[in-house]
């Protein structure tokens, strides 16, 4: 058991350190991890939302209890910035990472959200002498009309990451998004979009969702060999729970769960 637990650290500390550097939300999950439906939390979104909301997330990689991730949060919007905040937490006892998010966006000439996000990023794990911590900075912009929606996102701009006790640095994910989101009609819209990393390369990401009444269904592709993306959604009045899957041929399932509240807002 001593022995599993040491190579699930290490795997977790080698591979799975990019998820744990950006936790999906379980819509962007179900839609091929396009940060176009990352309602939850991202500025991009959030200069958008009309009501104060919270959301939960809970998600496991491939049914291992070791691999486990969850995320609380809220969005706050005002009439002139809108802002949110989340703490996320990816891992077990030997080794984990917790993330505390802060974002604000602004809606600018009526078709133009600008926003960012500041990220306080904290390491720990087995053998590890003094846990590890520092910050990095995410940047978002979207324009859109009735046509079409161009945005993008800089993740992790400043090169941030982590140092461990042999002095090896592990740096936190650094990616460029460029994306586009083509409304079919009123209930079907499909969102691509090219993510390039740094060390890795790029990829590309493709979502389509389908909706009607307060149910959704959601399906979409990342990465080659593709990874496929399935998922739906209820939203009766203000409670939204959001159910995604994804399947890697050789690690199998990840598994996420959302759970959201809108508060209504007083009429003057």
């Amino acid at each position: 058991m001593k022995k599993k637990s040491i190579l699930i650290a290490f795997f977790s500390i080698s591979n799975i350190i990019h998820v744990a550097g950006e936790i999906q939300g379980s819509v962007s999950s179900a839609l091929g991890g396009c940060i176009r439906h990352e309602e939850e939390f991202s500025s991009l979104v959030c200069s958008r939302d009309s009501s104060p909301c919270c959301y939960l997330t809970f998600g496991n990689h491939y049914l291992t209890s070791e691999l486990s991730q969850f995320r609380v949060e809220g969005t706050l919007p005002t009439p002139f910035l809108s802002i949110g905040a989340s703490i996320e937490w990816f891992g077990y006892e030997l080794y984990h990472q917790l993330r505390i998010r802060f974002s604000a966006g602004k809606t600018v000439g009526g078709h133009t959200n600008l926003g960012c996000a500041i990220n306080l990023n904290h390491l720990n794990y087995e053998g590890c002498l003094a846990p590890a911590s520092h910050l990095s900075c995410d940047l978002f912009f979207r324009y859109h009309n009735s046509h079409c929606e161009i945005y993008g996102r800089g993740s992790n701009l400043f090169g941030g990451g982590f140092r461990d006790t042999h002095s090896l640095f592990l740096r936190d994910p650094q990616k460029l998004t460029i994306g586009c989101l083509i409304p079919f009609s009123p209930f079907a819209n499909c969102a691509i979009e090219g993510c390039w990393e740094r060390d890795i390369g790029g990829t590309i990401h493709i979502g389509m969702e389908y909706s009607f009444s307060h149910f959704a269904l959601r399906c979409g592709a990342y990465a080659l060999p593709a990874t496929p993306t399935f998922g739906i959604g209820f939203k009766p009045k203000n409670i939204r729970i959001d159910i995604a899957t994804q399947w890697a041929k050789t690690l199998g399932y990840y598994l996420s769960i959302g759970i959201g509240y809108t508060f209504k807002q007083k009429k003057k």
